[in-house]
């Protein structure tokens, strides 16, 4: 290719007007009738990213030159506009070229001979080199390692990379936020170790020129260790073959949507499957018991898979957690599930939740009825997790709870329904949530477990940040007694029960209410300082309905409790209560909901609650007649509903009773 490029446009004389204006003045002579002479670097190295623009100055007594380009590589320079040459005065000349960016791993190459016009005649000879800026990376894996090697360009020096578990939807913020840095000289090699088998990544790399990321030499990759030939990684089922399950098994492996399987089935039989359908059927004509592995990649463990007819007859234990990378466990209704083993190996140190998958609250292990213990070190590594909603409930079959089950736990949050309807749960050990101390919501903990018949002052002593205690005990009809300093531990506790006004439950109707200990049938005392340490108590709605064996209220029980609001069915149908301090509310000012407080109370005899207010009695019906001094009241409908042995029940408001 040849290109022209002239200097000036002509050899015209400038008017002295104009010479005034322009302070370079041109020569009128080709050349200074010297010998023509050039002077330019015979090799000129440039760098370029996307058609920059690069100077080249040389020196010359001619004006007019020609530049023949003899040779240059495809892509290397852009031709959309001519270079400009400029006269820079004092035999000082410049020629700028579009040169695009050379992002592979070759060098490219320009040459340029400089004539004077008219002459074939080289004048001089000069060399473009762009060195290579590309990098290519080439991956090994094994079951823990990625091995990385790195190929350069000779314009690269450095290269940023790292490795991430999740796409990146930013990479050069990732890399420039995350990156480690390699030197390289043509190539260079890194080895990427510690990491989960059968698991996908992606791999990030770009060149660094003096700290400055070049984003045109960015690559990425995604990359897979391989499965584990560790037998200890494998995940472990015995699975029952029977004719109640037409002797058809299915496993609850489950997998996020689009997300790359990598596993392998040995159902026990001599059968090995890759990445199939997680059912097999046995030719077996009789119930036959095997171990079924799976090897590799599963993150998620779901019953929802599985045909609802198979989860009372086919698996029988979890034989071996091994670690498969998981993020889910769902076994909800696996009622024939009678034994789970430890983790031993870090089964769980991905999960985040055993209670809430898919926006709905649903227990790892609820409603396995089955299920006789659970192992101690069971969440040894599930030190992330922070939610163990309804995780043990409806697993009617359990009888106890080990004391270090929860103990590396540390961050949960809460324990909601967490053993609900354990009905054959015999003991709670004292320090099963010590180590809890970030837990907030104690709600329906031990719900209904009816066999419980202690409880172990020491239980919440370390849980300073809970206060959610709605329901804890509810309905557990065999527990005897609340033992002194029981809530000690927990100032921050203000809700005790929850009524059809505070709950977020929708279509509950006016008279619903939940207590902390609602239905403890066989208690027949309250502490006296029970809620003396939980200043902020507020909603107490329901707190000691339906416990028949109560026969009285200690005195001060809220004294402490200056901002309560809701006692909304508190001591509903106690029917055995006989008497009630007349002080009872004396401290609780702020009190807007009396709804059923002492419904069906029969027993109940003597003077109904007042407080002295200048001299004179002032009973909870008799409140809306100070409204400087009370709140107004929202609702006190039946509050003293057939309590007709009070001294003042035919003084009390039609509305109250």
């Amino acid at each position: 290719m040849l290109l022209f490029l002239q200097v000036i446009s002509s050899c015209t004389t400038a008017s002295p007007e104009e010479e005034e204006d322009d302070q370079t003045s041109i020569p009128s002579l080709t050349w200074d009738g010297k010998d023509p002479w050039l002077k330019v670097p015979s090799e000129v190295d440039v760098v370029s990213f996307d058609a920059d623009e690069q100077l080249f100055e040389f020196e010359s007594n001619v004006l007019h030159l020609i530049i023949h380009q003899v040779d240059y590589q495809e892509g290397m320079l852009s031709f959309t506009n001519y270079p400009q040459v400029s006269y820079e005065g004092e035999n000082r000349q410049s020629v700028r070229y579009a040169v695009e960016g050379n992002y592979t791993l070759e060098d490219r190459r320009a040459e340029f001979d400089v004539c004077i016009q008219g002459e074939e005649q080289p004048l001089g000879h000069f060399v473009m080199n762009q060195k290579g800026m590309g990098i290519e990376i080439h991956c090994q894996s094994t079951s823990s390692s990625i091995s990385v090697d790195f190929n350069a360009g000779r314009g690269v020096s450095t290269i940023v990379y790292g490795l991430s578990a999740t796409e990146q939807s930013d990479p050069q913020n990732y890399l420039k936020a995350e990156g480690k840095k390699i030197s390289v000289s043509g190539s260079s090699s890194v080895e990427l170790a510690g990491l989960d088998h059968s698991s996908g990544y992606f791999l990030y790399a770009a060149a660094l020129m003096d700290d400055w990321l070049v984003e045109q030499t960015l690559v990425e990759q995604k990359v897979s260790t391989t499965i584990s030939s560790n037998p200890k990684d494998d995940l472990v089922f015995t699975i029952s073959a029977n004719p109640a399950n037409d002797f058809t098994v299915h496993i609850p492996l489950s997998f996020q949507l689009g997300e790359d399987r990598n596993y392998t089935i040995d159902w026990g039989d001599g059968t090995v499957e890759t990445n199939g359908e997680p059912s097999h059927k046995y030719n077996v004509m009789e119930t036959t018991f095997f171990d079924v592995k799976v090897s590799g990649k599963v993150t998620g463990l779901d019953t929802d898979i599985m045909p609802s007819g198979s989860l009372n007859n086919t698996i029988f234990a979890v034989k071996q957690w091994g670690n498969t990378g998981l993020t889910k466990v769902q076994l909800c209704g696996l009622s024939s599930l009678e034994s789970i083993a430890s983790d031993t190996e870090g089964a769980f140190s991905k999960m985040l939740t055993f209670g809430s998958f898919d926006q709905f609250s649903i227990g790892s292990f609820e409603d396995c009825k089955s299920l006789k213990s659970i192992p101690a070190d069971l969440f040894k590594y599930a030190v992330n997790v922070t939610d163990f909603n309804r995780v043990f409930s409806g697993c009617t079959s359990l009888t106890s709870v080990p004391e270090e089950l929860f103990a590396t736990c540390t961050k949960a949050t809460t324990f909601h329904m967490a053993f609900f309807e354990c009905s054959s749960l015999e003991a709670i050990p004292a320090a099963l949530f010590a180590n809890n101390t970030a837990v907030r919501d104690f709600s329906y903990t031990f719900s209904k477990c009816k066999s419980l018949q202690e409880l172990p002052a020491a239980l919440f002593l370390k849980n300073a940040q809970a206060y959610n205690f709605t329901g804890t005990f509810k309905g557990c009809s065999s527990l005897r007694s609340i033992p002194k300093g029981f809530l000690s531990g927990c100032p921050s506790a203000s809700v005790f029960g929850e009524n059809f006004r505070t709950s977020d439950l929708s279509g509950l109707y006016v008279d619903y209410v939940c207590g902390m200990f609602e239905d403890c049938k066989s208690l027949t005392s309250i502490p006296d300082d029970l809620l003396s340490y939980c200043p902020d108590a507020m909603d107490v709605s329901g707190l000691f309905a339906g416990c028949s064996a109560l026969t009285s209220i200690p005195n001060g029980l809220f004294d402490a409790n200056t901002k309560l609001k809701y006692v909304q069915g508190a001591f509903q149908y106690c029917n055995g209560l006989e008497k009630v301090p007349v002080s009872l509310f004396d401290h609780n000012l702020k009190i807007v909901l009396f709804r059923n407080t002492f419904a069906g109370c029969v027993k109940l005899s003597g003077e109904s609650p007042y407080m002295m207010k200048n001299g004179k009695k002032v009973h909870l019906y008799e409140r809306e007649d100070y409204k400087f001094d009370f709140p107004e009241i929202w609702d006190s409908t039946n509050c003293f509903e057939n309590c007709i042995r009070l001294t003042d029940y035919n003084e009390i408001r039609g509305g109250w009773r």
